[in-house]
């Protein structure tokens, strides 16, 4: 399985949803205004928790860079187990975003980068 974690999909789905929700004509079909709502909502929840996990793993990795230079085998050590547990993270957060998630990478993996935005790795 390849691929990537599609960011830049993600922030435009949530950016056409708030468009929606700002309509002013949103709630004349209650069904639908809930139904994207909930899209929305969900999406606040991943986008939130990858930034989330991707500051805390761009901190560890530059944590890492220092620790390299000064040999401190029990610092190094606690920021291994740290960035375990952020990888354990977004291995949670791949199934809950469904369709638009692809094997993310996250900072440190192969292939990984990243763009400073309000979401790491979004494009534009």
């Amino acid at each position: 399985m390849g691929g990537h974690f599609d960011l830049d999909n993600l922030v435009r789905k949530k950016e056409e949803l708030e468009v929606q929700v700002n309509d002013p004509n949103f709630w004349n079909d209650t069904l639908n205004a809930n139904k994207v709502n909930k899209e929305l909502s969900d999406l606040n929840k991943v986008l939130d928790e990858y930034n989330s996990i991707f500051n805390g793993v761009t901190t560890n990795l530059e944590m890492l860079e220092l620790i390299k230079l000064e040999s401190d085998a029990e610092i190094l050590s606690s920021l291994e187990n740290e960035y375990g547990s952020l990888k354990t993270r977004l291995g949670s957060v791949r199934p809950a975003v469904g369709r638009h998630f692809q094997d993310a990478q996250v900072p440190g993996e192969e292939g990984a980068g990243g763009k400073p935005s309000e979401y790491p790795h979004a494009g534009g």
